[in-house]
């Protein structure tokens, strides 16, 4: 199955958004020790391997901001094949959120942030990582209408 439901809802999951690396840290091994299922927002390459090859956490999210610039030649959506790869064994689930697209308030901030995540997509889809396209707002109730979610998990899908 290429699409996984998440299992969890978003109140059963142990959410974890640290810039700093030390914290990061800390956090992950305080949620270790309680076993609960984790989902990190990584915000650099570091954070993004960390949590990958390394951690015990389940969902990753975000790695289509890792890189602040793209290349003149290509996109760099934040994830590469031996990343992938290693995430593919360690059983781990890349997670788009549709709340990070529709809150770019640039049009070609968002323009990027859809071509990373199409990239990205087509990455996970060739190594057959698990993928999960929802919202991820951090609140209890989501504003966006399913529907929207739907087409725009079409969208990022789309060969």
């Amino acid at each position: 199955v290429f699409f996984e439901t998440m299992e969890e809802s978003l109140q059963d999951l142990q959410f974890i958004d640290e810039r700093d690396w030390k914290k990061f840290l800390r956090i992950l091994e305080r949620t270790k020790r309680q076993k609960k299922s984790v989902l990190v927002r990584v915000h650099d390459e570091k954070q993004l391997v960390h949590a990958i090859e390394k951690s015990h956490c389940k969902y990753i999210l975000g790695s289509e901001k890792v890189h602040h610039k793209d290349s003149v030649h290509y996109v760099r959506s934040g994830l590469d094949l031996g990343i992938l790869r290693t995430a593919k064994r360690r059983g781990k689930t890349i997670c788009f959120s549709f709340c990070d697209f529709t809150k770019e308030s640039k049009i070609n901030l968002a323009g990027r942030l859809l071509a990373r995540m199409k990239q990205s997509m087509a990455l996970c889809r060739k190594e057959k990582v698990d993928v999960e396209v929802r919202c991820f707002c951090g609140s209890s109730k989501c504003e966006h209408d399913p529907k929207q979610i739907k087409s725009f998990e079409r969208v990022v899908c789309k060969r």
